[in-house]
Formats: C-alpha cells, structure tokens, sequence
C-alpha cells in the first residue's frame, strides 16, 4: 500500500521509470470547500515515503494527473477555469505550470506522445466529445475523431502512428476503435454487444 490516509488519493500514474507515482489527493480539504473535488497532486515513491505536494494551487475537481511527459520533468493535467477544464503542463520539480489550451470546449485525459512533442486528449462538445491532438505547446490543433456521440481516453501507439480510445455513437454502449493519425482511418478493435473501453497498447514483447 503506496498511501493510508482517511483522504482520497485518487487518479494515480506511474512515472517513466517506474520509480514515482503521481496523483491527487484531497488532503486538507473539504468537499464543496473550493470546488466539487479540491486537493493537490501529490508524488510519492514506490516504497511508500518521500509524499510531497507537486501543485502550488489546489485544484477543484479530480482530473489529474492524467499522464508523465517521457523524461518524467513534467505532468499534464486539467484544472477547471470558469466553467470547463483546460489543460495543464506541470514542471515536477519547481511546481510551475504552463497553460497549453483555452478554448470554449472542455478539454482533459491528456496523454504525451512517446517522443514528447505531441499531446491528445478527448475535447467535450455540445454534443459529445472528440479526440484532438496537438503540439506540445497547443499549437497545431487537430480534430482527429468525426461522428456523433462521445470519442475519450486516447492512448499513443508505440511507433505514434496511431491512436486507441473509447468510442461511444449513442453515449450507452461503448467500443474501442483506433485512429491512424496521418489519414484519419478509423478501425474498430473490439466491438461487441458489451462494453469495452480504455484499451491501451502493449510494447512488442
């Protein structure tokens, strides 16, 4: 057991090395105290010892930390500003946080591509929501799902060519499909009458 504590420490990743776990954790606040979900992010090592807050700023709802950038420096995440969430780049080490969007869609789940250069992340609509991946930095912004209904939890293909998310047409039942990034082909992975979602993609072995 990483953490014993009567607070919740929720939404855990592991770092690169294997070494770190990052997460967020409500401790020393109440709920509906700054938000419907306050806490920090918090790092802790794998033995258990060395807890220290990584976030200057509470957040106010849990949606992060959703992901490591592979030279395990930083950590994306969302906090929500005004009404919906933007995302995030955490520097681990000095706590300072660079802004990457500000748009009037709801944007978090962000995950680095295994070079670091780029991000994805399910963008909500007013219908639903769809996959965007962009430039580390936001730049470059592109809608890479089309359809109605609700496209979440994108995870990067070793070789980064390809996308894996969970998709849903009707919001009830959900399958996996993937994106190739350079066309916008999509194909479905796993679609059956059950549900199946956030699937990710295992290194050759």
């Amino acid at each position: 057991m990483l953490t014993d504590d009567p607070a919740f420490d929720v939404s855990p990743v592991w770092s690169p090395d294997g070494r770190y776990v990052a997460f967020m954790s409500t401790r020393g606040f109440d709920f509906g105290s700054i938000g419907p979900f306050p806490g920090h992010l918090c790092v802790i090592d794998v033995a258990g010892s060395g807890l220290r807050r990584v976030t200057h700023e509470p957040l106010t709802s849990s949606l992060g930390p959703s992901d490591w950038s592979p030279d395990g420096r930083h950590l994306l995440l969302a906090r929500v500003v005004g009404e919906r969430p933007d995302l995030f780049e955490l520097d681990v080490q000095t706590g300072v946080e660079r802004r990457v969007t500000a748009t009037p869609e709801g944007e978090y789940g962000a995950v680095y591509s295994s070079d670091g250069a780029r991000i994805a992340c399910h963008a909500e609509t007013g219908s639903g929501s769809q996959i965007v991946v962009m430039d580390r930095d936001g730049e470059h912004r592109a809608t890479v799902t089309t359809g109605p209904g609700y496209h979440y939890v994108p995870t990067w293909s070793p070789d980064d060519r390809w996308l894996v998310f969970t998709a849903s047409d009707d919001g009830e039942q959900y399958d996996v499909r993937a994106v190739r990034l350079e066309d916008g082909y999509v194909i479905d992975v796993v679609a059956t009458p059950e549900d199946e979602r956030e699937a990710e993609f295992l290194p050759p072995r």
